[in-house]
């Protein structure tokens, strides 16, 4: 004679709810790894899609700035697609970002970024006018202050690279009141676009650039690709001041003429590595 065996129902039941919570946590890993996947994909299409903009800029002569933004605003767009991607991207750090990018390929004064300093008068004057609107004093003279201290900001970038005495006497000391003074530029620009964003005017330039006083791991970055990023964005700035204040530029270069320096040329100096 068989046995009926006891069972407990409660117990049965835990165990089906287990696997079924298994089974959820399994598919759900699946497809936040498809997402990750996706986005990956997406960041490298819309780098690829800036760069190409970037590049046929560069073979296109400008005869207008309403032509200039029809080409800015494509270049904005992907470029805006990409950072968008690369938030769902999870990049574990932004050397693994930045291999993915590899945006560093067009010479940064052929840039759409560094053009975009030909238009700076005009839209520096509309911002101001739209600043000087805002009933709000405080709020109003701070930003006018951010605005007006890009040219103070230039004129640093430009003596720190002047300063002949400090570079033949301490190097170390000229290279970091160098670097300092760029990366103090590369952040006041990014604030007046914002500040231009939030007034609803156009940006001086469409996108942020990334200034290059981070912690740097060269045993992380895979083909200098972060490096070559930091580079780049530096040197994007550097060419778009250039044109923006552009008198303040030549008249540097034409005082390094006057007191010439055999070592090297104030426009190297302007460009050598940070």
């Amino acid at each position: 004679m068989t046995e009926k065996l006891n069972t407990n129902p409660e117990a049965e039941e835990q165990i089906t709810l287990a696997g079924d919570f298994g089974k959820v946590g399994v598919l759900a890993a699946e497809l936040r790894e498809s997402r990750i996947e996706s986005a990956r994909e997406d960041v490298e299409f819309w780098s690829s899609e800036y760069k190409e903009i970037e590049l046929a800029f560069t073979k296109h002569e400008m005869k207008s700035i309403g032509e200039f933004e029809l080409w800015e605003g494509d270049a904005e767009d992907a470029f805006s697609q990409m950072e968008k991607a690369e938030k769902n991207a999870e990049f574990k750090d932004r050397y693994e970002r930045d291999y993915a990018e590899k945006i560093a390929k067009v010479k940064p004064a052929e840039t759409i970024e560094a053009k975009a300093g030909d238009y700076y008068e005009i839209r520096n004057n509309a911002l101001i006018e739209t600043v000087r609107r805002n009933e709000n004093e405080a709020e109003r003279e701070a930003d006018l202050t951010d605005i007006y201290k890009l040219h103070q900001l230039v004129a640093g970038h430009i003596l720190a690279c002047m300063d002949f005495e400090t570079r033949k006497n301490d190097p170390m000391i000229y290279q970091l009141n160098r670097r300092t003074a760029h990366n103090k530029l590369i952040r006041g620009l990014n604030k007046i676009n914002h500040i231009a964003e939030k007034y609803g005017e156009k940006r001086l330039v469409f996108r942020d650039f990334i200034p290059n006083d981070f912690v740097y791991d060269s045993t992380k970055d895979r083909n200098s690709e972060t490096n070559a990023r930091a580079n780049y964005d530096r040197s994007c700035v550097e060419a778009y001041v250039r044109n923006a204040f552009s008198k303040d530029f030549e008249k540097a270069d034409s005082e390094n003429k006057e007191t010439p320096r055999p070592e090297r040329s104030l426009t190297a100096m302007f460009h050598e590595s940070d």
